[in-house]
């Protein structure tokens, strides 16, 4: 029977530490895990709340200024639950102000009538500045208020920008505006360290009677904010140069500058920003043939493997030249990347081989993506039958001068930065860290380095490619009082029109770089479906390059 009791006892026991317990855990719950929650909840019945701005964070440039663009929207809302409690008798002539006011400026907004209600129990109307400076002064309604709130303007001329490399990185959703991007994206990345920032509010306290009897503002304290390696100021210059009057025939031109030695991308902007940005080979299928800025990678691989010398001298045949006027005739490894000779660098990519040439395109990252963007293309080689080019078919001549490959124009900065840097791969990259909203850093990245090619092969393009801007196809861009060098390509491609027609198209590049402030840039202007007769590289997307250095370098 002692035992029985006992079992009992032990049991009633027990029964009491696990409520005993179960209370402890509620208490802790409530006034440490849901304490804010609550307290929200709590003052929510004495308080309406509004976001001030629709975005969680500033997206700031490398100087930390907010490469975001604003404008101010304006609201009035009512509360149907307490506006119904105001006296007609006594509030008649603010009713009847708040009501005509609205009626003027959108006949719609009848607040006689029931409106909808949204799931916060409150209607919305929105207003211009007029109205919202009308009725901000109303006092001692019930259930009233106006505020003002700052939206992220991501239009142009009512056309939505949304290619824009800042608006990208806004949005982490797909083009459906329903599903993630991918979540190794950069967006993502963006995404999910600033997801739980909070927003700016302005909060109007009310009484018991729901009449609002003062009005304050709350600033977030603990935001993470992205701070990219881009220049705002630079960006905007350039967008200048890029709707100038003589470049209006180009309804397209993407620009990239880079920091040469560290990689950081200081501008990356096109000309149209609410089409498919071609910086990045969006909407194509990896990007853009390069065309004969590709010799600098053929070159590369056959200097690296002691299958040319510099001073080795081939003849021309004309086989791959376009022009009527016979052949470039016999010139040395240099010099036929100074005139940019199809059939002599054919040639060389034949005795370099397509294995080399190859090593050296994976070297430069051209098959990867470089920001790791959703909608980023990478390049590939592109044969007809999926098979490696080679000697037999012609298809490995073609591809040492640009042909069967197609790369992006962000792929193409390492092509430049490697020769700049003695040989030195550095991958691009935009962003820089993560800040507080004082500027302190919480998280800084860095970007890939490795040594790629020997100094004397970077050293040796790099002459090349002075020497093609003084006296080669790139003319158009020599300043004697400035270092700059590069490569101009000149593609050609068929793609399938909107009518489902082939179409033969032709782009236009230039890859180079300038110094400024003892400090080396790399800097690529793609121009896509340029005229197919008539223009090149060096007559589109050279003036532009030039242009752009001559606006920036001395503040850069």
């Amino acid at each position: 029977m002692r035992y029985r009791e006992k079992k009992k006892a032990y049991k009633l026991l027990t029964l009491f530490m696990v409520i005993f317990l179960f209370l402890i855990y509620r208490m802790v719950k409530f006034q440490i895990f849901d304490a804010e929650k609550l307290t929200t909840m709590a003052e929510s019945q004495y308080a309406y709340e509004e976001d001030t701005k629709d975005n969680k964070y500033k997206l700031l440039d490398t100087k930390g200024n907010d490469l975001l663009k604003y404008k101010d929207k304006y609201y009035a809302v009512l509360v149907p639950s307490a506006f119904k409690d105001n006296k007609e008798e006594k509030d008649e002539e603010k009713l009847l102000t708040i009501m005509y006011i609205l009626r003027n400026y959108n006949e719609k907004y009848d607040i006689t009538k029931n409106q909808t209600i949204d799931s916060s129990g409150k209607n919305y109307y929105e207003i211009d500045k007029i109205t919202y400076e009308k009725l901000k002064d109303i006092k001692g309604v019930k259930g009233f208020y106006t505020y003002k709130k700052q939206e992220v303007d991501k239009n142009i001329n009512d056309k939505k920008e949304a290619w824009k490399l800042e608006n990208m990185l806004l949005n982490p959703y797909k083009n459906d505006q329903k599903t993630f991007k991918d979540k190794e994206s950069l967006e993502m990345r963006i995404y999910n360290r600033v997801k739980d920032n909070k927003t700016s509010k302005i909060i109007y306290k009310k009484d018991l009677q729901g009449e609002i009897i003062s009005k304050e503002t709350e600033e977030p304290k603990s935001n993470i904010n992205p701070k990219l390696t881009l220049d705002s100021k630079v960006q905007d210059s350039i967008r200048k140069i890029l709707n100038k009057k003589e470049y209006k025939a180009f309804n397209q031109v993407g620009v990239i500058l880079s920091e040469s030695e560290s990689g950081k991308i200081r501008a990356m902007v096109q000309k149209d920003e609410t089409l498919p940005n071609v910086n990045i080979g969006a909407a194509t299928q990896n990007g853009f043939p390069p065309g004969s800025i590709f010799k600098i990678i053929t070159e590369e691989a056959a200097l690296e493997n002691n299958k040319v010398s510099l001073k080795d001298s081939f003849k021309c045949t004309g086989e791959f030249e376009s022009n009527k006027k016979g052949t470039h005739g016999s010139f040395s490894t240099k010099e036929a990347f100074i005139v940019s000779c199809n059939d002599i660098f054919s040639q060389i990519g034949r005795k370099a081989g397509f294995q080399n040439i190859d090593n050296m395109v994976k070297k430069h990252g051209l098959y990867s993506k470089v920001l790791d963007l959703h909608y980023e293309q990478q390049g590939a080689i592109q044969t007809e039958k999926g098979e490696k080019p080679n000697l037999s078919d012609g298809t490995l001549s073609l591809v040492s001068f640009g042909q069967l490959i197609r790369i992006t124009p962000i792929e193409a900065v390492s092509m430049v930065s490697t020769v700049v840097n003695n040989g030195v791969y550095v991958k691009p990259y935009v962003l820089e860290s993560f800040v507080d909203d004082k500027n302190n850093t919480i998280e800084e990245f860095n970007t890939t380095k490795e040594q790629i090619i020997g100094t004397y092969s970077a050293n040796s393009l790099k002459e090349q490619m002075k020497e093609v801007v003084k006296r080669g196809t790139a003319a158009l861009a020599y300043d004697s009082s400035i270092e700059i060098g590069g490569k101009t390509g000149t593609n050609e491609r068929q793609e399938v029109n909107d009518k489902g027609k082939m179409e033969h198209l032709s782009d236009a590049w230039f890859v180079g770089f300038f110094k400024s402030n003892n400090k080396y840039y790399t800097m690529v202007v793609f121009i896509p479906k340029i005229k197919t007769k008539g223009e090149s590289a060096g007559t589109t997307s050279v003036p532009i390059f030039y242009d752009i250095v001559k606006e920036i370098k001395d503040s850069i």
